[in-house]
């Protein structure tokens, strides 16, 4: 077996579970047809009969833009994505390859991204809704393309992947590993009944997050299932009107493949009360615009500055790798079991979209509070519990 043999019986016994239905969706890019097609044929050999296949082609998606007006853009169906919720509804399992072209989308008007990021969004509600309530099983995994691998100005982007997807003959163990070294961050963080949660550091970054009551930290996965590839961060959902402060990003967000970047975020009573960006103001501020909820915090995650994502030293440019290098923040929906109006009841937040961004450093400092007591969680980006 090679490295890609690893990392498709790694994503097909680790990352997804088939127990709830027999019917998988796969979403992936149309260079990376060939990988794919070898992983249908081993599914083929287990008992998934209804495969659904969404090939995403971003350069023919770049000339429809580049084309179409908004109006134009409002009445296509290209942008439709109904049929997330036709499968989540067959509980099936989905896995998401990203394999992204960073700034591919760099000079299509920032108004028509935006379009189409709400109509993603809206047409696939129902699906959005439980996955953040853990009711369907889905993972997001990333696949090499020479493109995104000349963006970055290195030679060598494949074997990178695999390294920080710790893919080798080990790879399954490698995982229940650092899964287990996640549950114990868990369980030490649900153990302190934190108030707030504390960010401090030198790009200005001073904020308090205060946490729901009876808030629950996850991690990686369980001891089945590895929830994204590859993880290292251990999250929650805070309490959305409990959020107060300043913050500011570490690391470049592509969003649509639109870059944002050196932005800040000030927020009150935990809406967003001002904010600022030297690029991508217009995209940033068309997230906030989404909702109601887009204005608000979903998430809050904790992320050591030395995960092996981090320790490569590359900007990947891509959520998925980039939010595993650094403690970070959502923006929209939060995650939890129960009603919108039970979820609503408990502070967390909702909305139609989730958009992670970067704030940690080598130098963030983490401190819980609860009542009078102070603890610090992290220090110079590390866990010091």
């Amino acid at each position: 077996m090679n490295k890609e043999d690893y990392y498709i019986n790694l994503i097909l016994n680790k990352c997804v579970s088939f127990e709830k239905s027999d019917s998988l969706f796969i979403s992936y890019y149309v260079y990376n047809e060939n990988f794919v097609q070898k992983l249908i044929k081993k599914i083929e050999k287990t008992h998934i009969k209804d495969i659904y296949l969404e090939c995403i082609d971003p350069f023919y998606e770049h000339e429809l833009l580049s084309k179409l007006t908004l109006k134009e853009i409002e009445k296509s169906e290209y942008f439709d994505c109904s049929i997330y919720n036709d499968y989540a509804k067959k509980k099936a399992a989905f896995i998401f390859f990203t394999s992204p072209i960073p700034g591919l989308m760099n000079d299509i008007d920032e108004e028509k991204l935006a379009l189409v990021s709400k109509i993603k969004s809206s047409t696939k509600q129902y699906f959005i809704k439980q996955e953040t309530q853990y009711n369907i099983s889905w993972t997001i995994v990333p696949l090499y393309n020479m493109h995104w691998e000349k963006s970055l100005g290195i030679n060598n982007l494949e074997d990178v992947l695999y390294d920080i997807c710790l893919v080798n003959k080990n790879a399954i163990k490698n995982w229940e590993k650092q899964i287990k070294k996640s549950i114990e961050c868990v369980k030490k963080l649900n153990d302190l009944k934190l108030d707030f949660l504390h960010f401090e550091n030198s790009l200005g970054t001073d904020l308090t997050v205060g946490l729901p009551e009876n808030y629950a930290f996850e991690g990686v996965g369980n001891e089945k299932i590895l929830m994204n590839l590859p993880s290292y961060e251990v999250f929650t959902s805070p309490n959305r009107q409990l959020i107060n402060g300043r913050v500011y990003n570490s690391r470049p967000l592509y969003f649509n493949d639109a870059l944002i970047d050196n932005f800040y975020l000030e927020f009150k009573d935990g809406k967003i009360s001002k904010f600022g960006a030297k690029k991508g103001k217009k995209v940033l501020q068309s997230i906030m615009n989404t909702d109601e909820g887009a204005s608000y915090l979903g998430e809050v995650a904790l992320v050591e500055k030395d995960s092996p994502i981090s320790k490569t030293g590359i900007v990947f440019k891509n959520t998925l790798l980039d939010e595993n290098a650094a403690c970070h923040l959502a923006l929209g929906r939060g995650f939890g079991d129960g009603t919108d109006e039970e979820l609503r009841q408990r502070g967390i937040n909702l909305s139609q979209i989730h958009v992670d961004f970067m704030i940690g450093t080598s130098d963030m400092k983490v401190t819980g509070i609860k009542g009078d007591k102070k603890i610090v969680i992290m220090k110079n980006g590390k866990f010091v519990l």
